[in-house]
């Protein structure tokens, strides 16, 4: 197979670039190339902070309707402290917010039968994507 002269000059033009504002999940190949890529992203930010603080405090306040076991409500008690410690510290770390996290992630669906429980698992989901 060859290539017209004009195929080969189209080839080398530069690639369409398109700026996408946010995506929340995805899953496939980006394109192709070589090189070195990172993909960054600003998982504690004000906003997220703040989502935070209020996922803590409406579990808080809405623990006892889960109705746990002692040693699991105790568990999702330091883990909430933990959380709360975390997103209080001058540099989060977003690894341990993540795993603090997916730590209330398994408890809640411990418990999915629940009503509150499911509240708990649709506020997770705005913050953090399961693997």
């Amino acid at each position: 197979m060859s290539f017209s002269t004009e195929e080969r000059e189209k080839a080398h033009e530069a690639p369409a670039v398109f700026n996408i504002g946010n995506i929340q999940t995805f899953t496939g190949n980006m394109g192709s190339g070589r090189g070195n890529f990172a993909v960054e992203g600003n998982f504690i930010n004000g906003n997220s902070e703040a989502a935070i603080f209020e996922l803590i405090s409406r579990i808080r306040s809405t623990e006892a309707q889960l109705d746990l076991e002692p040693a699991l409500a105790q568990h999702l008690n330091q883990t909430l402290d933990g959380l709360q410690h975390e997103i209080e510290s001058k540099r989060p770390n977003p690894s341990r917010v993540k795993e603090f996290l997916s730590s209330i992630r398994k408890i809640a669906e411990g418990v999915s039968g629940n009503l509150i429980a499911h509240g708990i698992l649709y506020e997770l989901s705005k913050l953090v994507t399961p693997r």
